[in-house]
């Protein structure tokens, strides 16, 4: 099991008892650079580990992580996991944490005001769904950029369908040709692209 060490969270190394956050201040000048290949993506860290007793969780393995501006205190426990193993495993989690972030800031996972169970699941499907199909449209581009991709490209649609129809309107002359010249510059700026 590899968890990441809350900054409050006491290590107690040769009988010697620090909170997370001082840990780090500590050793951060002892950290080496290495790099793991996980899910397909080179992640180059900053990487030490050290046997230690951490409360509430007792003897485990403590690495300390650097990635980018970004410094985390890992814990392994259980079995002796080796340094490589917890920085694979975080990563593999980090990519969970990721996704379940996209899925609430863009997709709106944990906005769901319902009560009945069944309308749950449905939301949480329909949510899932919709982010399979954006990542499977634009595969490229992040959750954001995809669903911006497709917000305007239903806007084209919807302007030139209404463009359409407008052809088949017999009111007034001038409001026609008014109403048609500002769609015209409406389909302009959102020119109608095929996901490629």
């Amino acid at each position: 099991m590899c968890n990441k060490a809350d900054s409050n969270r006491k290590i107690t190394i040769k009988g010697y008892t620090r909170h997370t956050a001082d840990f780090k201040k500590e050793y951060l000048p002892a950290l080496k650079k290495i790099s793991i290949s996980c899910n397909g993506r080179k992640n180059t860290l900053k990487v030490m580990s050290i046997s230690a007793e951490v409360s509430k969780v007792g003897p485990a393995t403590v690495v300390l992580s650097q990635r980018d501006r970004q410094t985390l205190a890992l814990i392994g426990v259980g079995k002796r996991l080796s340094l490589r193993a917890i920085c694979y495993a975080y990563l593999l989690r980090w990519r969970i944490e990721i996704l379940f972030k996209e899925l609430k800031q863009y997709l709106h996972f944990g906005s769901y005001h319902c009560r009945d169970f069944e309308a749950y699941m449905n939301h949480i499907l329909l949510v899932i769904l919709a982010y399979n199909i954006l990542k499977s449209l634009y595969p490229k581009f992040s959750i954001a950029e995809a669903k911006k991709q497709v917000s305007q490209s239903s806007q084209a649609v919807f302007l030139y369908e209404l463009k359409h129809d407008l052809t088949k309107f017999h009111g007034n002359r001038i409001v026609k040709n008014k109403i048609f010249q500002a769609l015209s510059a409406m389909t302009a700026i959102f020119p109608l692209s095929m996901a490629g």
